[in-house]
């Protein structure tokens, strides 16, 4: 979008991530940034697309499982801890060290989050990465913009602010990113210290909700209140681009009761059924939370307004990974240049290139 359209960052409010969607929409916003200054006289431009995948291509997950089983592993026979050998600072060196081989001049995942908006001299999109809060299953978003103002007024609901808490503080943008992508399991729950005091831990934000829709709607929320006390704001036309990464089989994409029969992704399960319904509940509530985000966003905005982009399961599935094969981001390119995902006579879950015609058409004005 960004490579079609020179003008569309411009035009870009907000990013809200998840997870790895986390990591990509700060990888995204960094090397915009750096693309920028690289337009200042004396600099070398570059493609901000290739850039991208070259970073994001680069293998993490052995630096951490080699942490994991070593460094790591000698702290639980410790009787104090030694903050180098965790593997989620391994992982954020990983990060960091992927942007030193692949980008020239400043390492910007290493520096400070706020440093992002710092000397700009065009409009710089907004990041939310959204994580949870273990000891109480709230979100934790780390923003350049305010996201919580105090229990009476609060534009986002029920949210603590990441930035705000470490004030005066700013964490490296790696480590706001992961606090977002705390994968299960391949990186520990983090823990929240200031002023020598642990307040809680978090874990990755898609333990609350996996779309991070949930943000976006509160910014829709906030800019129809502003219309209502000033007409000005109701000049403002709002679209949402929500891209998803789980291939969708488009045959199973009805998850009404009336089809949980015949659908092998809802279909009841009988084994042990008694003793494992409250996990099963636990974990798609998990999605339920997530779908229900997108459609109020959906709804929120108008269908003309909302664009799914999303990846469509097929006979050549499309498998998702910490590494990806070089035949697999073929494949998810096509996807999104010449794939409309859907059955036969009904209508399409996504169309990935009739999104790109209209980003394009709106730019074209």
């Amino acid at each position: 979008m960004h490579n079609r359209n020179p003008s569309f960052t411009d035009h870009v409010f907000s990013l809200s991530g998840v997870s790895g969607g986390s990591l990509g929409a700060a990888v995204f916003l960094a090397l915009l940034a750096e693309q920028r200054a690289s337009q200042r006289p004396g600099q070398q431009p570059f493609d901000l697309k290739e850039k991208a995948q070259a970073i994001l291509s680069e293998d993490f997950l052995s630096p951490v499982l080699a942490s994991m089983l070593f460094p790591d592993l000698a702290q639980r026979f410790l009787p104090f801890s030694v903050p180098a050998f965790d593997r989620a600072v391994t992982l954020e060196q990983a990060w960091e060290e992927a942007w030193r081989r692949n980008v020239t001049g400043r390492n910007r995942m290493s520096e400070p989050f706020d440093r992002l908006w710092k000397d700009q001299d065009r409009w710089m999109p907004t990041l939310l990465l959204n994580a949870t809060w273990v000891e109480t299953g709230k979100r934790i978003i780390t923003s350049n913009i305010r996201v919580a103002a105090g229990r009476r007024r609060e534009d986002f609901v029920d949210v603590e602010d990441a930035n705000a808490f470490f004030a005066p503080r700013s964490l490296p943008l790696s480590t706001a990113a992961h606090m977002s992508a705390r994968f299960t399991y391949v990186s520990p729950a983090g823990t929240l210290v200031k002023d020598g005091k642990t307040h809680g831990r978090v874990v990755d934000g898609g333990y609350f909700e996996n779309s991070g829709a949930t943000a976006s709607l509160a910014i829709l929320q906030i800019i129809n209140e502003l219309a209502r006390k000033d007409k000005r704001w109701e000049k403002v036309d709002p679209y949402v681009i929500h891209i998803s990464n789980e291939p969708v089989d488009a045959k199973y994409v009805n998850d009404s009761l009336r089809t949980a029969p015949d659908n092998p992704n809802i279909r009841p399960k009988n084994l042990l059924n008694e003793a494992l319904s409250p996990l099963w509940t636990f974990l798609n509530t998990r999605d339920a939370r997530g779908y229900y985000a997108r459609e109020s966003v959906a709804w929120a905005v108008g269908h003309s307004n909302y664009l799914h982009f999303g990846l469509c399961r097929r006979s050549a599935n499309v498998p998702l990974g910490w590494v990806l094969s070089q035949s697999t981001r073929d494949r998810m390119e096509d996807q999104l240049r010449e794939l409309k995902c859907q059955q036969p006579g009904a209508e399409p879950i996504f169309d990935n290139p009739g999104n790109l015609t209209k980003i394009d058409a709106r730019f074209a004005r």
